[in-house]
């Protein structure tokens, strides 16, 4: 088995639109990661995609987001799909 570590480093810019509900740039770089298939069931089992940093501004409690083949099941079981969110 072999481990992979990508390590990245930016800014993302995210506009978020009034009442368009919480969260932030970590939250989005997560929604993101699900929807590039960088974090999936079959192909990567064992990735975890991690983002965070803080401003201060983060339009939520949370100032990181972590994405698994967990929160791939969970928001399955939910019915939640990344692209609404």
């Amino acid at each position: 088995m072999r481990n992979n570590i990508f390590l990245a480093a930016g800014e993302p810019s995210v506009v978020v639109p009034k009442n368009a509900g919480k969260g932030g740039r970590n939250l989005h770089m997560g929604l993101e990661a699900i929807k590039m298939k960088l974090i999936d069931k079959e192909n990567f089992q064992n990735s975890v995609f991690i983002s965070f940093a803080s401003d201060g501004m983060d339009n939520s409690d949370v100032a990181g987001a972590i994405v698994d083949k967990n929160t791939i099941e969970k928001a399955e079981k939910l019915g939640l799909k990344p692209k609404i969110f």
